[in-house]
């Protein structure tokens, strides 16, 4: 495994690595993607494909402003996943699983040669499942804030059957709340997610309009999946974006070390720790996003 940690760098020329891609030939797609059960997709652009993938709850508008910055020379799939932030829900009893399958099945009825694929927690770990099953379909990885087995951060033997019970308190324990207190549970958890006040209060809503019941099978899905050991299988190079902005230096330090060891098994591992922006780091910070992104595809491509 070959790890490059790298706590802050420039581009030499971020223009540069974006222009790069001007004048290559791609074929452009409807700005509408025929629906896919566990998702919708909307394409702008044109140029190298970027597949962007929300987190739990979350529509893809997060991604709005680092996609209006690339779709000058950039194919951008922007994906709302089913259930989420007032989409319709899919039924799915195995939603995860649904959403990997779709991602693949996505990628070859389009014929999208590499795609990038841009995953933010939730759809970090789709997209992992995904290129570790079928590892000649990504270009690349791009992992916003996300561990293979999240339970296990500070609990490294755990695994998915010691999690599962407390997994299913607490998707039992989200279908069973008031209205009130879902609304105040998502304001407490919001206010480590971002650093702006007005995101947070746009998180509280996305949840409230999601589907309760898709939110709850999601969580647990999330809290039992562990791709610790498959991650052997993925080729592509991975870029793991790691918030720090709720460590001290010594938690941060731990941090690090959580994300390498859950990360070993990658084989082009590149990992990038932000020491101010929480867990939505395209949010907090979109400049030092966008740059990291850049450098990245450019890297994939094989041109820097």
């Amino acid at each position: 495994m070959a790890v490059i940690l790298i706590r802050s760098f420039l581009p030499k020329s971020l223009l540069a690595a974006a222009t790069l891609f001007a004048s290559s030939s791609y074929l452009p797609l409807h700005a509408q993607s025929p629906s896919y059960s566990s998702f919708s997709a909307q394409v702008v652009g044109q140029g190298p494909h970027l597949i962007f993938v929300p987190d739990m709850g979350c529509p893809p508008s997060v991604f709005q402003q680092t996609v209006d910055s690339l779709k000058n020379t950039f194919t951008c799939h922007l994906l709302s996943i089913a259930g989420f932030a007032g989409t319709p829900p899919s039924g799915s009893d195995h939603l995860l699983e649904h959403l990997k399958n779709d991602l693949v099945f996505y990628i070859r009825d389009h014929g999208l040669q590499r795609p990038v694929l841009i995953g933010h927690g939730y759809g970090a770990l789709a997209g992992l499942w995904m290129a570790a099953q079928e590892p000649e379909l990504p270009g690349g990885l791009v992992v916003i804030d996300a561990l293979p087995f999240q339970p296990a951060a500070s609990q490294p033997d755990l695994n998915p059957q010691i999690a599962a019970p407390v997994a299913n308190r607490r998707q039992q324990q989200l279908l069973a709340l008031t209205p009130e207190q879902f609304e105040t549970m998502q304001r407490q958890r919001a206010a480590g997610l971002f650093t702006d006040p007005l995101l947070r209060r746009n998180y509280v809503d996305w949840m409230k309009q999601s589907d309760r019941t898709t939110l709850a099978k999601a969580t647990f899905e999330f809290m039992t999946l562990d791709l610790r050991e498959q991650l052997y299988a993925v080729t592509a190079p991975v870029l793991v974006l790691v918030a720090g902005g709720l460590a001290d230096a010594a938690a941060e330090g731990n941090l690090i070390t959580v994300f390498q060891d859950q990360y070993r098994q990658v084989h082009r591992l590149h990992m990038e720790v932000h020491d101010t922006a929480r867990h939505f780091i395209m949010l907090d910070d979109p400049t030092w996003f966008r740059e990291r992104l850049l450098r990245f595809v450019a890297l994939v491509h094989g041109r820097r």
